[in-house]
């Protein structure tokens, strides 16, 4: 008889090489740490900053987190056979999944923690995207607490349109949203509205405040993916990049990425 592995089978044995090199790279920092032990269902959220996102959090966490991830991921050869094999579940976004809500519905009723990201994709400019309104939806009708998650720095360290990552300092801390009771006295909206609030993140409000360094290489190149319009001329799609340095073509405006 062959034992079927597990996804957490999977994530006890990949868990330690992955937050050594994660917590390395990103200078990761544990803050408050308050999520439920085994057994007790939670659903986590958080800004979403990047691809290393359920990584570092599952590395902090003690123990799994199973992530919603766009089924679009399911194209990416290696990355999607390691996202089944760690028992992630895929998602149509923008639409009603059927399926995919009762694989949730499983897994809490299992005892799981769920994970997901209510601004659907990684962030552009260090802030997040309009929640997606059907998440507040799921959360009634789990009904189970949700606690929220906050990385500091993680967006400077690796901003969506950079190459490679910058390396700084992340703190995470983990927070709770809303209890069971809360659910159940709330309507979807005002769920909706109390969720959008404690999300709320600004990462160079908080850059201005602790002045960080974020070490790199190559500082500025691509930016021009985020700022496609010069403030000088008005002109679009005229910056371009090299270095640490990036310019406008049309004006010569020129400026410098700093570590800071």
């Amino acid at each position: 008889m062959v034992m079927k592995l597990t996804g957490e089978f999977y994530y006890r044995l990949l868990k330690p090489v992955a937050k050594k090199i994660f917590y390395y790279k990103f200078n990761v920092h544990e803050g408050d740490y308050i999520l439920p032990g085994e057994g007790n269902p939670f659903i986590m959220v958080g800004h979403h900053v990047s691809a290393f996102d359920p990584l570092i959090l599952n590395g902090f966490s003690k123990r799994m987190i199973r992530f919603l991830y766009a089924d679009a991921n399911t194209e990416l050869g290696v990355r999607a056979k390691l996202l089944r094999l760690l028992d992630m579940m895929s998602f149509a976004k923008n639409s009603a999944d059927c399926q995919s809500i009762r694989h949730c519905n499983t897994r809490l009723k299992e005892g799981k923690a769920l994970g997901l990201y209510p601004d659907g994709g990684p962030c552009w400019d260090g802030t997040p995207d309009p929640l997606i309104f059907s998440t507040s939806k799921l959360i009634k009708m789990m009904n189970v607490p949700v606690y929220g998650i906050r990385y500091n720095g993680a967006y400077l360290s690796k901003p969506r349109w950079c190459i490679k990552i910058r390396k700084g300092k992340v703190i995470m801390n983990t927070f709770q949203i809303f209890t069971k009771e809360e659910i159940k006295s709330l309507t979807i909206e005002e769920l909706h509205d109390k969720l959008t609030k404690a999300l709320e993140y600004d990462e160079f409000k908080w850059q201005r405040e602790n002045r960080v360094s974020f070490k790199g290489k190559k500082l500025a190149e691509s930016i021009e993916k985020l700022l496609y319009y010069c403030p000088e001329c008005g002109r679009m799609n005229k910056m371009a990049s090299k270095g640490s340095r990036f310019k406008c073509t049309h004006c010569d405006l020129e400026l410098i990425y700093n570590e800071y």
